[in-house]
């Protein structure tokens, strides 16, 4: 009898589709080699939802309708039964791994999760190889994504394209940029920078791409691949003059931010289009090694572009035409972003082959682009960070009530979730909330009391135990860095990584240099978990607790710098920002991951000293030039603090000092360290000295200037003794977000001498475009000190916007204080 039901079971799995898979198989021994015969996969595309079951002989059942939920599947084991932890910030996966004493059943939230933008695998993963990259399939596999952008292996596919155009091999070596910089290659801003690469090294980064979309379509994933929406080489119409294409029609895309010279655009709309799509594709698609693609990336009039005599409407559906030619059903994924896609590309669209990814960058409410897009399908995608910025920030509030978003407008064509995110090696907490709503009911909205029992069993799985000082800790970053205030680009920036100057308030330029938690709050939270490690040492063996521990210090010290620069010339204020920064190296050189010399190493096993001189160059000045995206992607790591933000201070100080321009010293620094060779290691102690010294210079900076970390909320300025008049300037991008007018209100706070306003400016780049000019007063008393600026329309591309206040001291330049940008009306 038991021989008879074990045969019927045996048929009923195999009639189910069961799957003793070798992908899923193997992807539960790499998790944990006890897993390999004891996790008993079954595909059954009648399965509602993912289950996860005991089975005999201590073994675990995951069902689920297909492979990718399969995969999801054993994550949701991980995480909910053997409470284990995997994230881009460490992971804690040697645990023991028990059965499931209950049957546990899960729903996904949405048909669609997709993973990355553009940004993403530059900021991120630029120089990544296959051990990176396993472990990176892996990770989306256990969190359930459906649809990884992938970029790896475009060198080789536009190599082939043009030569077949007849585009000179030469051009072509200066057209393919790279790794750092091809995701504005890949969406159109950009061309050639860093170039060019070796053929050695475009066929390995082929064989990349290939191994990457393998091993994700064995999970059950469905790669993004780039499709041709028409962008080609600035100078290829000469080329073509003389060809079967000498007809083809091209409009200019002009520049991109920093003068970047833009890929032009074969009108879509056109037989020459069609004729080259088909070349695009047939490489595509023989690099890959793959018969068909299930999604095509690619945007037009990426951040800027011309639409000077195109029609948007037609060229859409010739895209798309193409790309249905190429792989009958695919999704054309567009990004939303600055205005895109527009009303007229949307028209063209048939919505049942084409997915919009709403980024989204509002962190309070979650919302802004929650519109209908004309009926096409659309992800949400969190935009938590740009260019890999190291700061704890997030709306956890934001995620805990995500599900309001089904009962918004819009909602109804609403079909998941997107991770878009430029750098993830960041905020752990953050993405875990985010992609545990994959498996919550859509319309969730979780309560104060479902988040503080998430948060016990997320330092349970991430740390693997619980203590009232851990808890205590994570719940003064939720109610501090966890909470922001009003929409901005990204975390509030590190002024360590700030370019030199008395009125940094942040290192790039479309980011926010607003403190709109209390610094106190984060220096509590690094205390208590540097007294969790003294209470319980058995926390350090975690990489999970050492990860958060230094980021939890680092942060602490971030945030003595905007108080100690304020102090002005204050030599000891100085001199205590200084040894902030020699701290914070210190520190981050107690993990590997922390450190510069890491990024460096795998990109040199992927470029050489090239590659690594690329990471270098993207952290530093972007391109090498320096200009709106200088310090865009500044991080902070051992090594990048120490040789470079630290000398540059230093420099700044020292000229300051020495009343002499700072700036060309400046530029050669710049110089040698991009140019430098292999890191000299900075002298490890270990990690709880470091810990203590640390936040030992932090309670001593709050003692000593306890009013600087308790002022108002606003932007600093000052005049730095400065007599008669003069113009301050300000970055103050993310203020202006919308048409309409905005008030500036400054006022003074501290010196001996008022501060006379003579008039307000605002500039979109170079371009002025408001204007107030009247004569206001601010001191002990202040009269008509609020300027109101008109904003007709918004920009289009990433000019930066930049505030002028012409004004005087009163009797002398002693003179400091904040001044405020709120928007007042659309009208």
């Amino acid at each position: 009898m038991n021989v008879f039901r074990t045969l019927i079971a045996a048929v009923a799995l195999f009639a189910a589709g069961w799957v003793h898979a070798d992908a899923l198989t193997d992807l539960a021994a790499r998790i944990s080699p006890s897993l390999r015969d004891r996790v008993q996969f079954t595909v059954d595309e009648s399965a509602d939802g993912i289950t996860v079951a005991p089975a005999s002989g201590n073994r675990i059942q995951i069902i689920a309708p297909d492979k990718r939920l399969a995969a999801a599947g054993l994550g949701c084991y991980l995480r909910d039964v053997a409470q284990a932890h995997w994230s881009w910030c460490g992971n804690r996966l040697n645990v023991p791994m028990p059965q499931p004493r209950k049957t546990h059943h899960y729903t996904p939230a949405f048909t669609r999760t997709v993973a990355y933008n553009y940004c993403t695998l530059s900021y991120t993963m630029a120089f990544w190889g296959k051990p990176e990259w396993r472990e990176e399939i892996d990770r989306l596999a256990l969190y359930g994504f459906e649809m990884p952008l992938v970029q790896a292996g475009l060198p080789k596919v536009w190599q082939l394209t043009l030569r077949e155009l007849g585009y000179p091999e030469e051009r072509i070596a200066a057209f393919i940029p790279d790794e750092a910089a091809a995701a504005w290659w890949n969406m159109g801003n950009l061309e050639g920078l860093g170039g060019p690469l070796s053929q050695e090294r475009i066929d390995a980064d082929a064989e990349l791409g290939r191994y990457i979309v393998a091993e994700a379509k064995a999970l059950g994933m469905k790669p993004i691949l780039q499709g041709f929406v028409g962008l080609l080489p600035h100078d290829l119409p000469q080329y073509l003059s003389k060809t079967e294409y000498a007809d083809a029609k091209f409009v200019n895309q002009g520049r991109w931010v920093d003068g970047f010279v833009r890929p032009t655009l074969l009108l879509p709309n056109s037989e020459t289009y069609a004729k080259i799509a088909a070349i695009w594709y047939k490489n595509l698609l023989k690099v890959y090694g793959v018969e068909r693609a299930d999604a095509f990336a690619g945007d037009l009039f990426h951040e800027g572009g011309s639409t000077a005599g195109v029609d948007v409407t037609a060229c859409a559906r010739a895209v798309q035409a193409a790309q249905q030619l190429a792989s009958p059903g695919a999704i054309w994924v567009i990004q939303a972003w600055h205005g895109n896609p527009r009303a007229e590309l949307l028209a063209g669209l048939n919505p049942r082959y084409a997915l919009i990814e709403a980024l989204v960058k509002d962190q309070v409410n979650g919302q802004r682009y929650n519109r209908s897009f004309q009926g096409v399908p659309w992800v949400w995608c969190e935009l938590l960070n740009f260019g890999g910025n190291h700061g704890l920030y997030g709306g956890v509030e934001m995620l805990m009530k995500l599900g309001e978003l089904t009962r918004q407008s819009g909602a109804s064509t609403m079909v998941g979730y997107g991770l878009l995110s430029e750098g993830l090696e960041t905020n752990p907490l953050f993405y875990e909330l985010f992609t545990e709503r994959f498996f919550m009911p859509r319309e969730k909205v979780m309560s104060t009391q479902d988040y503080d029992a998430w948060l016990k069993a997320y330092a349970r799985r991430r740390y693997g135990t619980v203590t009232p000082r851990i808890l205590q800790a994570l719940k003064l970053l939720t109610k501090s860095v966890y909470k922001p205030l009003r929409d901005q680009e990204g975390c509030t920036e590190s002024i360590f990584c700030a370019k030199p100057s008395w009125t940094a308030r942040k290192a790039s330029s479309w980011a926010s240099g607003e403190m709109y938690y209390s610094a106190k709050d984060t220096l509590r939270a690094a205390l208590q978990l540097a007294n969790a490690a003294k209470e319980n040492p058995e926390l350090l063996q975690q990489e999970t607790f050492r990860y958060d521990l230094i980021d939890a210090t680092r942060q602490a010290l971030s945030d003595l710098a905007r108080p100690l620069l304020a102090q002005g010339q204050d030599a000891a204020a100085s001199a205590y920002f200084l040894e902030a920064i020699r701290e914070t190296d210190a520190l981050l050189a107690c993990e590997p991951r922390w450190t510069l010399e890491w990024r460096e190493e795998i990109a040199r096993r992927t470029g050489g000293e090239a590659a690594a001189k690329a990471i270098r160059r993207m952290y530093t000045t972007w391109s090498g030039r320096g200009g709106s995206l200088n310090d865009y992607a500044h991080r902070q790591l051992a090594g990048l603090m120490r040789d470079y933000y630290l000398k540059r201070w230093q420099l700044f100080f020292d000229a300051e000092a020495e009343k002499r321009n700072p700036g060309p010293a400046l530029d050669a620094l710049n110089t040698r360290f991009l140019n430098r060779g292999v890191l000299s290691p900075n002298r490890k102690k270990k990690l709880m000295s470091r810990v203590s010294e640390a936040l030992s210079l932090a309670v001593q900076v709050h003692k000593q200037w306890p009013e600087a970390f308790s002022s108002a909320a606003g932007v600093p300025w000052s005049l730095n003794g400065v007599r008669g008049k003069t113009s301050l300037d300000f970055s103050v991008s993310e203020y202006i977000t919308r048409a309409g007018v905005y008030e500036v209100a400054i006022r003074w706070t501290s010196g001996q001498h008022a501060l006379q306003i003579h008039s307000v400016e605002l500039f979109e780049g170079a371009k002025k475009v408001a204007e107030d000019v009247h004569e206001g007063y601010t001191g002990m008393r202040t009269t008509n000190n609020v300027y109101r600026l008109r904003v007709n329309q918004l920009r289009a591309g990433l000019e930066d916007y930049v505030l002028r206040i012409h004004c005087s001291g009163h009797n002398g330049g002693n003179s400091s204080g904040i001044f405020t940008v709120k928007f007042k009306s659309a009208n």
